[in-house]
């Protein structure tokens, strides 16, 4: 699933169709929507995470579908030869958002000590509401999905929220592509 969302919720209908024909595994990251959150570097912990998931329970033949930071963590994982992925698809993804975001991109140059996320953590409540909804208002035109993307916003943790963008922005797999 993407950013701050609950993977649960998110692929519900997807997983309803597919569990007919397939077996299903729904990924929801530490700290979003609800998640106990976990130490930082987050990202680096998720994607181990869910490798060690894929490993320890034997999967084979797995196809990830994964959106927007899920299609990104998707394409990490699939060029792990050892993971056996047969198939990726991604909705909405890109190998490097920071590189899209930022001309002279340089992922060592996105730390988790900057006026920008010492601003974000210091936000009281109304004000990170705010945050959530303009950036609802940016993903989808349907109220109802925008209400959905508040509440699973305002349910992350906050330090998650922040570092873990940063960790997003720094996330780079274009070099893996050549993998897959």
């Amino acid at each position: 699933s993407g950013f701050a969302t609950n993977g649960d919720e998110v692929w519900s209908t997807t997983v309803n169709k597919l569990s007919k024909t397939h077996q299903c595994h729904v990924v929801n990251y530490a700290g979003f929507a609800g998640q106990e959150p976990i130490d930082f570097p987050w990202l680096p912990k998720v994607v181990d995470g869910i490798e060690d998931y894929l490993t320890e329970n034997s999967l084979k033949n797995i196809v990830v579908i994964g959106h927007s930071l899920g299609g990104t963590i998707g394409i990490k994982l699939a060029a792990n030869a050892g993971l056996n992925i047969s198939k990726l698809i991604i909705v909405d993804a890109l190998p490097a958002t920071g590189a899209l975001m930022m001309p002279d991109f340089k992922p060592e140059n996105m730390v988790y000590e900057s006026p920008y996320n010492e601003q974000m953590l210091n936000r009281d409540d109304a004000a990170f509401s705010q945050i959530a909804t303009g950036m609802a208002a940016g993903m989808t035109s349907n109220i109802q999905g925008q209400q959905q993307i508040i509440k699973w916003i305002k349910t992350t943790d906050r330090k998650t929220f922040v570092y873990g963008y940063t960790d997003y922005l720094k996330f780079d797999v274009r070099e893996d592509l050549k993998q897959i």
